[in-house]
């Protein structure tokens, strides 16, 4: 006969057991072998186990609950958490149910094995989730805007005079008019995607823009593509995983180079000009060409300190190429130049400042200001119809080059004197003459121009007799 627990005798042993340290069984068992529902009454509360014999023969008390008491129209559980007397014969009957099956026979083990199971399948769709949260995460992170800017901070840590140039040009046309472009993963950017970005600055009639444009998207992803065992690149490209470059399937663009010329009298015009003009831009134009058509961002680095007035040289450090090291370029002056590097210095000295070219002692002058003076004064010059047509910085390098080929001085005097093609093994390791002597020569040949164009007459004329 089966021995079942009444709510009255549940109740009086849970009662009892407050009264005392010991703990009392009450069986409530389904017949031998179904294995039994047992209620354990200690310090006033009742918990529910189902006994039961493990396949290895060992006893087990496996547990189901806490004991609920039950209300007084029926003995279901009046809050959750418990089991009422029903409730608790319900459960035995699921767990003897799974007695009859050997799979599920040891009971204990069985949940054991289905928690590791829900845990081991929660562990792996937190994995899931998590790298489709690295896919999210990498898609935001190393998108192709995102590898351009690495790789112009990249040739500004470098002090590459071209640095400015390219973040402004990746700026206006990738950044600012090509945002969806730039947001896109940069291993996932197609040949196709990068041709239609350059083809619409093509056919916009900025050819040259786009020829840039290329090559500093070639650079950026070459860069990036051999990252990973090149110690010298930037580390922040690695994870960008770039095992192709998209732009190697880009024909290059061919773009028409500048060849523009100043004529002497569109020179003149210009020299006198820029003579009348007393602000620090104008001071930095008339030293860069005074100084035989030095590059405007090196004459801005220089400080007073590199400025010799006994040996008339100004020292220049050229980071311009792939070189690893700016490059030691020594400018000797002629009188023009060392006239206004002298008075340069004097201001500097006011100032208490290193800087040679600044309107305020406290920060050098901008390119960009630089950039507005020459396009202002081109627009003058153009309206007065001093020029035949417009010129920028670069053709006034271009123009001393081409003059000083006139006066006489040869290519590597000029390469010298401009500091260009210099980077190769032959210049950098072998030949280690300084030209100093060929350089003081051309550039005073250069200075003797200059005083002609301004005066119409060339330096130390008064000596003559």
């Amino acid at each position: 006969m089966k021995n079942l627990i009444t709510p009255l005798a549940a109740k009086a042993a849970v009662r009892k057991s407050a009264e005392t340290t010991a703990q009392e069984w009450l069986p409530d068992s389904t017949g031998r072998g179904s294995g039994r529902l047992l209620l354990r009454c200690k310090s006033g509360s009742g918990h529910w186990y189902f006994r039961y014999t493990r396949p290895d023969g060992r006893d087990d008390k496996y547990p189901i609950g806490s004991y609920t008491e039950p209300s007084r129209s029926s003995d279901t559980s009046e809050v959750g958490g418990g089991y009422s007397i029903s409730q608790a014969r319900d459960r035995a009957d699921e767990l003897a149910a799974m007695l009859k099956h050997p799979a599920t026979a040891d009971i204990r083990a069985t949940f054991e094995r289905r928690a590791r199971e829900t845990l081991e399948a929660e562990d792996a769709e937190a994995a899931k989730r998590d790298a489709a949260q690295a896919v999210i995460h990498a898609q935001q992170k190393y998108t192709l805007g995102a590898l351009m800017e690495i790789y112009c901070k990249h040739l500004e840590d470098g002090r590459k005079a071209s640095a400015k140039d390219v973040r402004a040009l990746v700026t206006r046309h990738l950044l600012r008019d090509q945002p969806e472009l730039a947001s896109r993963p940069a291993h996932e950017v197609s040949r196709s995607e990068l041709a239609k970005l350059l083809r619409t600055l093509v056919e916009g009639g900025k050819k040259r823009t786009a020829g840039l444009l290329r090559a500093y998207l070639n650079a950026a992803y070459r860069l990036a593509q051999s990252a990973e065992g090149d110690a010298t690149a930037p580390s922040a490209l690695i994870p960008f995983n770039i095992d192709r470059n998209p732009v190697d399937g880009i024909k290059s663009i061919a773009v028409k180079k500048r060849d523009r010329v100043l004529t002497d009298d569109e020179l003149r015009y210009f020299l006198k000009r820029l003579s009348n003009d007393p602000g620090a831009v104008a001071a930095l134009v008339r030293s860069s060409l005074y100084a035989g058509g030095q590059r405007p961002q090196q004459m801005l680095r220089t400080e007073l300190k590199n400025f010799s007035a006994k040996d008339r040289t100004l020292l220049l450090m050229d980071g311009k190429g792939k070189r690893a090291e700016a490059r030691a370029h020594l400018v000797p002056l002629g009188s023009l130049a060392l006239k206004e590097i002298k008075r340069l210095a004097v201001i500097a000295k006011a100032f208490s400042t290193p800087l040679l070219f600044t309107s305020n002692g406290e920060a050098a002058v901008q390119l960009t200001s630089m950039g507005k003076w020459i396009r202002e004064m081109r627009d003058a010059m153009m309206a007065a119809k001093e020029i035949q047509e417009p010129f920028q910085m670069k053709d006034l390098r271009r123009t001393v080059e081409t003059m000083l080929a006139k006066l006489g001085a040869d290519t590597d005097t000029r390469a010298q004197v401009l500091s260009h093609g210099l980077s190769g093994i032959q210049s950098s390791v072998y030949n280690q003459h300084d030209y100093l002597a060929e350089k003081r020569r051309a550039m005073s040949k250069w200075d003797a121009h200059l005083l002609l164009l301004t005066n119409g007459k060339p330096a130390h004329s008064k000596a003559k007799k």
